[in-house]
Parts: structure tokens; sequence; C-alpha cells
């Protein structure tokens, strides 16, 4: 696999599929989300499970994932991409990049 540069981890392309990347430590990382947050992760995942048996033999989801496509596959970085700024303009918010969620605003 070709890369260009240092990563850390996370799901990246190649040219054969998507790699899925450890953090740069392995060190494990606890969080504490919200319950509604929760509440959407354990509605995901029925949503996955009826997914996986409509797909039979078709699923594919090693890895565990929990957002993927109809087969258990990763996401396209597109299909995320075209959902957010769906979402975004239905919510009313003003039109603002993706990444700009994972940069902290200066103040």
């Amino acid at each position: 696999m070709r890369t260009t540069g240092q990563r850390s981890g996370g799901i990246y392309r190649t040219r054969s599929g998507y790699n899925l990347v450890s953090t740069k430590n392995d060190k494990p990382r606890r969080i504490t989300p919200a319950r509604t947050v929760m509440q959407r992760l354990w509605q995901e995942r029925t949503r996955q499970r009826e997914r996986a048996k409509k797909a039979g033999e078709l699923w594919d989801n090693p890895e565990g994932l929990v957002f993927t496509n109809d087969f258990g596959r990763h996401l396209s970085p597109d299909t995320v991409y075209k959902a957010f700024k769906r979402i975004v303009k239905e919510l009313g918010y003003p039109d603002v990049p993706f990444h700009a969620l994972f940069a902290p605003r200066s103040r």
C-alpha cells in the first residue's frame, strides 16, 4: 500500500479499497458519550442487523464497524460527505466544510 505522509488512526482509501488504521500509539481511548448518542448507536446497530440479515452471505463486516453500507463494508468518503451536506441543509445551518467539525475554534 502506498501512502502519502504519516497517518494516525482512521479509514483511508487505497487503490484496492479501504484500509482501517489504528491510532498512532495503539492506546485505547475512553469516552463518555451523551445518552442520546448511545441511543442513536443502538438504533443503528438494530438497523445494521436487519441489513445483515437481508444481505445474507454478501454481508462483510469483519471489523465490526457501526456505520456501513448495505453490505457491511466501509462507507465511502463521498457518501459521508453528501449525507453531511444534506443534513446541514435540512437543519438550516450555514454551509460549512466537513473538516471544520474536527478543528477546534480559536477564541
